[in-house]
């Protein structure tokens, strides 16, 4: 007879988030295990009313499954999505921290050459002298 793993026996609820079909497909196993026992002992009307709410029952629960197989997927893809950006987002910071260093040091650069010509000039026009 199949057995339920450890984590399907225990009943705790945070089991289903990580049900997936494989689960799902042994517990219809087991179920179907269960009816033939009924079925042996107590004949096939014993579960007949019952059968098809059951196999309705594990056939949401494939879907559900199904979907939150999808849904984990697509949680990781977004997850490294996230890593990705972050990491993009830290590069350029740093590249913008580097630029504007760069770009202060030119405007120093630009603002002591337009004094040092500024400077040139009153001294021609004799207007500047550096005594």
């Amino acid at each position: 007879m199949p057995q339920l793993s450890a984590s399907m026996m225990s009943g705790k609820g945070d089991d289903c988030v990580t049900l997936s079909t494989v689960d799902v497909y042994e517990l219809a196993s087991v179920i179907g295990s269960q009816f033939e026992k009924l079925i042996d002992s107590y004949g096939p009307d014993s579960v007949s009313n019952l059968m098809p709410t059951v196999i309705r029952v594990l056939e949401h629960l494939e879907e559900l499954a199904k979907y939150s197989e999808s849904e984990r997927a697509e949680i990781v893809e977004m997850k490294f999505t996230i890593e990705r950006l972050l990491a993009e987002k830290k590069l350029k910071a740093e590249e913008r921290v580097k630029y504007e260093k760069a770009n202060i040091f030119a405007r120093l650069l630009s603002y002591a050459q337009v004094s040092s010509v500024i400077c040139f000039l009153l001294r021609r026009s004799g207007l500047y002298s550096m005594s």
